[in-house]
């Protein structure tokens, strides 16, 4: 059973297993795989497509404020996230440096009214964030 499903579905799961040979390659360098990576999507894309990716596993239909990717954008991305989470923990068991990574903190873009209202409801609903002591 296991075996049929495996053999039926290999070619979806073969690119995610690549992304742990990829480091293997001549001239792999973990710090630019980050860098490239927050350079393409900043931290409120990432949040967008792993929420869009959350909502679509649990079989919900996605809506605002969340943008509805298409399949090839969710593929992308989550092949992307695969080899940066690889990168990461390379760079997290050799004891890497990343304080001189270029990777942007911040949002690359505007904060679009539709977003501020997302965020108000965030607020609305849990508050100010009140750092733990």
């Amino acid at each position: 059973m296991i075996s049929k499903l495996l053999e039926k579905n290999f070619h979806l799961i073969l690119p995610f297993e690549m992304a742990f040979n990829f480091p293997h390659t001549e001239g792999y360098d973990p710090e630019k795989v980050i860098e490239e990576f927050w350079q393409r999507y900043d931290i409120n894309d990432s949040r967008d497509y792993i929420v869009c990716l959350y909502l679509k596993a649990l079989g919900k239909e996605v809506s605002d404020p969340v943008k509805d990717y298409s399949y090839d954008e969710l593929k992308s991305y989550s092949l992307e996230l695969m080899h940066l989470l690889v990168a990461y923990y390379l760079c997290h068991i050799h004891n890497v440096d990343l304080s001189e990574l270029d990777v942007p903190n911040l949002s690359q873009g505007k904060i679009t009214e539709e977003e501020l209202k997302f965020r108000q409801i965030n607020f609305a609903l849990f508050g100010n964030k009140i750092t733990a002591k």
